[in-house]
């Protein structure tokens, strides 16, 4: 039962990683075009560059250019990386 008056902040304290999220809000002007998120959801499943040109019916050339203008637009340098940020940011 709570019995602190409404309108009075919790005294719970959030979690180290709900604190950096709160520092660190997803920027509103982040965009992704429908085909580098469905790119990055199959770097998400661990698929290579190659699998995905296969799978989108791209040249690996066209998957690579995607993945450097998704690495570009949310400040990253890694898969994973980007996954990370992508699903805080909830593009994913």
């Amino acid at each position: 039962m709570n019995t602190r008056p409404p309108g009075l902040p919790s005294t719970r304290r959030a979690s180290p990683a709900r604190q950096a999220h709160a520092l660190h809000p997803p920027p509103h002007n982040v965009r992704l075009s429908k085909r580098e998120i469905e790119v990055l959801l199959y770097l998400a499943e661990g698929d290579t560059k190659r699998a995905i040109a296969e799978q989108l019916y791209l040249s690996v050339h066209t998957v690579d250019t995607h993945v450097r203008n998704i690495y570009r637009k949310l400040h990253v340098n890694s898969g994973p990386a980007a996954v990370m940020k992508a699903i805080r940011y909830r593009l994913i």
